[in-house]
């Protein structure tokens, strides 16, 4: 698949483990996440379905320089308006900050987990 191609062009490809909650791989594409209403069968995933509901940066959880994970989205359908999906550009965020806030956050540091993650926490 072209997209496949594409990620691999630019780096290592990251198949999600069987556990991960979305559990609904592109049919004969594993690297392919799908991230829809709808299973690959076409039937819908029902109101109960909460797949990456909350906000999240894809690839916090890897350790450089390992890996350094993106996201390369591709949309079939999207809705006429919404949608929720946002992007941020953090060096210009950076870039905006006080020399103050800057040096007062140079020592900080964040640590996550998989198992905080609710999309992977009964992951094996």
């Amino acid at each position: 698949l072209a997209q496949v191609e594409f990620t691999a062009a630019l780096g290592d490809v990251v198949v999600l483990p069987k556990s991960f909650e979305g559990q609904d791989p592109e049919p004969l594409h594993p690297a392919i996440q799908r991230v829809t209403n709808f299973w690959a069968n076409g039937s819908w995933k029902g109101a109960s379905r909460k797949f990456g509901a909350y906000w999240h940066q894809d690839g916090q959880f890897w350790v450089p320089p390992k890996h350094t994970i993106f996201s390369v989205l591709h949309a079939q359908q999207t809705p006429p308006a919404g949608g929720e999906t946002g992007f941020a550009d953090l060096r210009a965020a950076r870039a905006t900050l006080s020399r103050p806030l800057l040096e007062r956050s140079r020592g900080a540091r964040i640590v996550a987990s998989v198992r905080d993650i609710a999309d992977f926490a009964q992951g094996d």
